[in-house]
């Protein structure tokens, strides 16, 4: 047994040509995150001696592994949803044991074996339970990422609205595309290693949602066609002068936050209101974008606006102490994914201050916001996959304008509204699409 370890997923090449000039005589890959990441690093040097690769992972054995045993992990997750299947029918949890999942899959992958000349024994390739062959479509499948920079609900919806109308369209199928789902989890530092293993995949196509992730793609890659999308302004981030002047493998759906209208809202229900707080992270244009704005509507209705600034999700708990000190009347939200994944957080402690929390997605309601005013993601996630349809249709992102989208809708909170002990004025009620009540 010989082995190699490394620290980074740039490293992962130069250790398996160091074990191929050992003279090994097959690779085994134990599951680790960096690896799979380049794991074509491994296939590559593989194949410069023929050299077999044994792994566990079963969803890599079309990439280039000899055999693969290991867990299916969709029937796993089918065995998780008879769990909550169960639940859902009222059985407690408490009397539910944990289940462990054990059903293997045996994978052979006929084309590497014929590619390295290695012929498969009858009675060994009998036994396995998956056996990839050699075939026009899988020789040159098209690859699609999907990328979120992190889970907020706002690109989640967004997101929804991507894979849905791709499926309804059936361009996955008629261009025998299979898509996968990126998440760099709110971490600048995953998001860039994520466009990198993309690049370095040689991915066919890119749709990101947010504007982090457009910033991340734009910066790592400069030739696979990029689709973006819940991006606030593009042309703040560098990628675009105009709708027309943009970055050439780069178009998408521009979605500025209906910030005036907003603050315009909160003077007809508050008129009396003075001071308006927001938290907002100067790293994100998105957010620096949407802030700008917001000064310039708290000017124009009268509005002494006081803002703290945050790097991170942890910093926004004290960044609100330190502005309910000052005795704000209102709290604002707009375009910053920083403070977006504190919501819940955010909108109880402005619960229990009794201080009325608006924000710029309408679902934020459900959540604790007391008006929303904000686009449809779930539409802009349309609009953006119908955008990506052209691209996969053949036509070139250069000469696709940028698309500027905004399906605005509000909602509102009307059980907040009998707690601060206030009448929403008619005028406003009749424009919301969404009530809680």
């Amino acid at each position: 047994m010989v082995g190699a370890t490394i620290s980074g997923s740039s490293e992962v090449y130069q250790a398996a040509v160091s074990l191929v000039n050992k003279r090994i005589d097959a690779f085994v890959l134990v599951p680790d995150h960096i690896v799979d990441s380049a794991f074509d690093s491994v296939v590559k040097a593989a194949r410069t001696r023929k050299i077999p690769i044994f792994m566990n992972d079963v969803e890599r054995l079309k990439d280039g592994a000899l055999v693969a045993y290991g867990y299916d992990y969709s029937i796993s997750g089918v065995q998780a949803a008879h769990l909550v299947n169960r639940v859902v029918k009222g059985e407690t949890i408490a009397s539910i044991p944990f289940e462990r999942y054990s059903k293997a899959t045996f994978g052979i992958n006929m084309e590497v074996a014929k590619e390295i000349g290695i012929t498969v024994p009858p009675d060994l390739l009998s036994m396995a339970t998956f056996v990839h062959k050699e075939t026009k479509e899988n020789r040159s499948p098209r690859r699609l990422a999907l990328f979120l920079f992190s889970d907020n609900i706002l690109l989640k919806t967004t997101a929804d609205g991507v894979m849905d109308e791709l499926k309804r369209s059936g361009l996955l199928d008629r261009y025998h595309i299979k898509m996968d789902l990126k998440n760099a989890q709110n971490d600048f530092t995953m998001a860039q290693a994520i466009v990198q293993d993309i690049v370095r995949q040689g991915y066919d196509y890119i749709i990101t949602i947010s504007t982090p992730a457009l910033q991340a793609t734009a910066n790592g890659n400069r030739k696979i066609p990029h689709v973006f999308g819940a991006v606030t302004d593009p042309y703040r981030t560098g990628i675009a002068k105009n709708a027309r002047e943009h970055i050439p493998n780069i178009t998408g759906v521009a979605t500025f936050q209906p910030v005036g209208p907003a603050i315009n809202v909160m003077r007809e229900i508050f008129p009396k209101a003075k001071r308006l707080g927001m938290i907002w992270n100067p790293a994100e244009a998105n957010s620096e974008a949407c802030t700008l704005r917001a000064r310039d509507a708290a000017k124009k209705y009268d509005f002494e606006l006081l803002e703290k600034t945050v790097t991170s999700t942890d910093e926004v708990k004290d960044a609100l102490s330190a502005l309910l000190n000052k005795e704000i009347d209102l709290f604002f939200t707009s375009g910053d994914s920083t403070v977006i994944l504190a919501f819940e957080t955010v909108a109880e402690i402005l619960k229990k201050h009794r201080i009325p929390y608006f924000t710029n997605a309408p679902s934020d309601i459900e959540h604790g916001a007391f008006v929303s005013i904000g686009a449809d993601y779930y539409e802009v996630g349309l609009e953006t996959a119908k955008m990506a349809g052209r691209v996969i249709s053949g036509e070139d992102p250069r000469g696709i304008p940028i698309r500027e989208y905004v399906p605005e809708k509000m909602g509102i909170n009307l059980s907040l509204a009998k707690l601060y002990g206030l009448t929403v004025p008619d005028t406003v009620l009749k424009k919301a699409v969404m009530v809680k009540r």
